[in-house]
C-alpha cells in the first residue's frame, strides 16, 4: 500500500513538474517572440533612422542656400528701402522748387500784366500827346505866326513824348525778358512732372 501510494504521489510530482516546464517553456517562447519584435522594431528604426539622416544631409545644403538667398534679399531689401528714402526725400524737394517756380511764375505773370496795362496806358497817352502836337502844328502853320508859347508847348509836349517812348521801348525790353523767363519756368515745371 505505502509503495502505491508513493507512485501515486510520484506521478502527481511528474505531471506537476511536466505542466510547470511546459509554463515555463512558454514564457521563454513569448520572451523570444519579444525579443524578436524588438529586434524588429529596432531594425525598421535604424533603417528610418538612417533614412531620415540622408535626408538631413540632402537638406543642410539647401538650407545653407537659403541662408545665402535670404542674406541677399535681405540686403537688396534694405537697399531699395534706402533709395525709396533717398527718392522721397528727392521728390519732396522738387515739389518744394515746383511750389516756389510756380510762385514766381505767378509773380511774372502778375508783372507782366501789370507793365502790359502800362505799355497799353503809355500808348494812349502817346496817341493824345500825337494828336495835341499835330494840332498845335496845324494851328501855328494855319496862323502862320508861331507864338513862343506854342513853341515852348510843343517842345515840352515833344519831350513827354519822347519820354514816353523810352518808358515803352524800356518796358517792351522787361516784358521780353520776362515773356523769355516764363516759359523757362514752365519747362522746368513740365520737366519735374514728367520725372514723377
Amino acid at each position: 500500500m505505502q509503495s502505491q501510494h508513493k507512485l501515486e504521489i510520484a506521478k502527481t510530482e511528474k505531471q506537476d513538474a511536466n505542466k510547470l516546464t511546459a509554463q515555463e517553456k512558454a514564457k521563454v517562447a513569448n520572451l523570444e517572440e519579444d525579443m524578436r519584435e524588438m529586434r524588429d522594431q529596432r531594425d525598421l528604426m535604424e533603417q528610418e533612422m538612417g533614412s531620415i539622416t540622408y535626408k538631413l544631409s540632402t537638406l543642410e545644403p539647401k538650407l545653407k542656400n537659403l541662408e545665402k538667398d535670404r542674406a541677399h534679399y535681405k540686403a537688396e531689401c534694405e537697399d531699395a528701402q534706402s533709395k525709396h528714402r533717398r527718392t522721397k526725400a528727392e521728390l519732396t524737394q522738387v515739389e518744394n522748387q515746383l511750389k516756389e517756380r510756380e510762385r514766381i511764375s505767378a509773380t511774372h505773370v502778375a508783372d507782366l500784366k501789370e507793365k502790359t496795362n502800362t505799355i497799353n496806358n503809355l500808348k494812349r497817352q502817346k496817341l493824345v500827346l500825337e494828336e495835341e502836337v499835330n494840332r498845335y502844328r496845324k494851328e501855328s502853320e494855319a496862323a502862320k505866326n508861331s507864338s513862343e508859347i506854342n513853341r515852348a508847348k510843343i517842345l515840352e509836349l515833344q519831350k513827354r513824348l519822347a519820354n514816353a517812348n523810352q518808358d515803352i521801348s524800356k518796358l517792351n525790353i522787361t516784358l521780353q525778358q520776362d515773356r523769355v523767363e516764363a516759359p523757362q519756368v514752365q519747362q522746368v515745371r513740365t520737366v519735374t512732372i514728367r520725372c514723377n
